[in-house]
């Protein structure tokens, strides 16, 4: 086989057969046993012609496919109800394409020449039927009617009774992926993803919605009976309204972009337009979040998928413990069954089977409500709608932790709400943030300078390497055992520590693995080291480096994007390429130059300083602070001192 056939066939084998696990799982949850089976079985034909001529691969790759075989056995009876005023062309257009898109026998097509007439439709509709308001004009895609209605009956979870499909405007860019609410322009709502091309990955996902516009609103049945008719009295905000009093009453909106239309009359989204203004009517209730109590204390509550031992969970537990000892009513939530057993947190924990228990569960909490992982997004935002504050503490932005799953960066990417309040650890973070969001805080993890000091009692080595020893590829730990082996002979002693002694594994004489060691005993290791190395490919932020740096270790270290904030090549550490023989002559620098070293400690120290676990702590209870204000709450001073 030639070269360029044997890279597109491991290209192709590497689409089909990436992260199969997961993509099973979101089969199985979006799409149904009897979908997800069908898949299964058929697979294997993907890899032939055979899989091609049959048109398995694009059914398979069609996000309509699910809903459209559903509705074939389960298909409920529609009112489309097309609303226009006077342009009766506009409105037969629209419903010759309904009747060309959808299933005979299921769909009746009712014109109404304003919202009164819509309303009249409405209270004629037959028992049991579902109905869509289309604006005149609007063309739907063969499948939007199944996709909206699976959505609702489906796909979403329960409780879902609105739903809206992705708008595209004349020129096919996206009009609209649902509305959402900056809190810093409390007054308006914005059309998600404007001006976007059709396919753009994050306007493709499933997902809830704070509203969705009356161009195209599906409502289910029991859902118009538990809300009523849109309110004409409202106008242009008519559907925003509706959308309002669905999640006021526990009940939810959600956006199916699998369903397209096109309003070519819409153009890109105006945020000046009427129907994107808060109705006054809603304008107290989004205000109205208690979150604080008469003595200015906060409740925050932080949401995690684990407790397990890592460096995020590290740092969201250390704010937990600094605010509450702070005085604010602190409380970790978490879908781990147990409170960390690595980690003295002095907060209650609860835990929860799955994400809709939590949701469930925080929904009716008033308080500054905290996600800490792009999972936790849509949990954390959805309790949020009806009660509380939305915050989104981020870490990393964690497509990095995805490389080859496109994917799962449109869901990372779309969990970037308008809606929540964001705080980055970095400013690598807070940049690559702003490319999604229009405003960030930062503040950078503190260092536990009461555990992480110089020791006088403990000897540093001369010739002793110390590094973190992960099988996590962002760590890039063949970066260090490549460089410590490039090193001539006799090399240094290699201490590696950490959780995966098994990484050490093939190494020669001279390597040694600290199991699991307390953060007390790690500092022995790095007051005992003459070199601290770290090779991570990526980092959000590098808190290691700056506990090495308070522990009085020279530092060699290579751009890791979250320890730009602070290592400067010469002043605190040697920063080579990040390459063998350039990380491993820069070790021999540092050994062999003990004025080169002393330097390196100085500025090490002069760098950790700042970033003491107090002074941190204080920016983090002082940006709370400020998201509290946005509900027109204050903090004493007794709780932020």
């Amino acid at each position: 086989m030639r070269d360029p056939d044997a890279r597109r066939l491991r290209r192709h084998l590497r689409r089909v057969f990436a992260d199969l696990p997961r993509r099973a799982w979101l089969t199985l949850r979006y799409h149904g046993g009897r979908e997800t089976a069908r898949r299964v079985l058929t697979f294997p034909l993907r890899l032939t012609p055979l899989g091609a001529r049959l048109g398995i691969a694009a059914r398979m790759d069609d996000p309509s496919a699910a809903a459209r075989a559903w509705y074939r056995a389960h298909g409920r009876r529609t009112l489309v109800i097309v609303e226009h005023r006077d342009d009766r062309a506009a409105a037969a257009r629209t419903a010759g394409a309904v009747a060309r898109s959808s299933r005979q026998g299921r769909v009746r097509v009712a014109l109404a020449d304003g919202a009164r007439a819509c309303g009249r439709a409405l209270a004629d509709r037959a028992a049991g039927e579902d109905v869509v308001l289309l604006r005149a004009g609007a063309i739907p895609d063969p499948g939007w009617l199944e996709v909206l209605q699976h959505a609702v009956h489906v796909a979403a979870r329960p409780g879902t009774v609105l739903a809206g499909p992705r708008l595209l405007d004349a020129a096919g860019r996206i009009a609209s992926a649902g509305l959402a609410r900056d809190p810093r322009e409390s007054d308006r709502f914005h059309a998600r993803f404007a001006g976007r091309p059709a396919d753009f990955a994050p306007a493709c996902v499933l997902q809830p919605s704070l509203a969705v516009e009356g161009a195209c609103l599906y409502a289910s049945a029991d859902g118009l009976a538990a809300l009523g008719t849109p309110d004409p009295a409202m106008g242009p905000a008519a559907d925003v309204d509706l959308c309002l009093r669905a999640w006021s009453q526990g009940l939810r909106v959600v956006y199916a972009p699998a369903a397209t239309v096109t309003v070519p009359d819409a153009g890109p989204a105006d945020a000046a337009a009427p129907q994107h203004r808060v109705p006054d009517r809603w304008r107290s209730w989004f205000d109205r979040s208690a979150v604080a109590d008469a003595d200015g204390r906060l409740s925050i509550v932080y949401v995690t998928q684990g407790t397990e031992l890592g460096g995020g969970h590290r740092v969201a537990f250390d704010h937990l413990n600094g605010l509450a000892a702070r005085g604010h009513r602190c409380e970790l939530w978490t879908l781990a069954t147990d409170a960390p057993d690595w980690y003295a947190l002095d907060v209650p924990v609860r835990c929860f089977s799955g994400y809709d228990e939590l949701t469930d569960a925080l929904a009716p909490v008033d308080a500054i409500k905290v996600a800490t992982w792009w999972q936790t997004a849509a949990p954390v935002w959805e309790a949020s709608v009806s009660h509380g504050v939305p915050v989104f503490f981020v870490q990393d932005v964690e497509t990095s932790y995805y490389p080859r799953d496109l994917g799962v960066h449109a869901e990372v990417l779309t969990s970037y709400r308008p809606e929540f309040s964001y705080l980055a650890t970095s400013g690598w973070v807070h940049d690559a943030l702003r490319e999604w969001v229009a405003s960030a805080a930062r503040v950078a993890p503190g260092v536990d300078t009461a555990t992480f000091r110089e020791l006088a009692d403990v000897a540093r080595r001369d010739a002793e390497v110390l590094a973190v020893g992960r099988a996590n590829p962002l760590k890039n730990f063949p970066l260090t055992r490549a460089a410590w082996l490039a090193l001539p002979e006799p090399r240094p002693a290699l201490q590696l520590f950490g959780v995966e002694p098994e990484v050490a594994d093939g190494l020669p004489d001279g390597v040694d693995y600290a199991v699991a060691p307390s953060d007390a005993e790690v500092n022995v290791l790095l007051n005992r080291c003459a070199v601290f190395l770290q090779t991570s490919r990526h980092e959000g932020f590098c808190l290691p480096i700056l506990e090495a740096m308070a522990a009085g270790a020279p530092v060699v270290c290579v751009d890791a994007h979250g320890n730009r904030d602070y290592c400067v090549d010469g002043e605190n550490c040697l920063q080579p390429p990040a390459d063998a023989a350039a990380v491993s002559a820069a070790i021999e620098r540092v050994l062999g130059d003990a004025e080169l070293r002393a330097r390196l400690v100085e500025g090490g120290r002069r760098t950790a300083a700042p970033y003491a676990r107090p002074r941190k702590l204080e920016e983090v209870a002082a940006f709370f602070g400020e998201v509290a204000a946005l509900t027109g709450t204050s903090t004493s001073s007794a709780a932020t001192s």
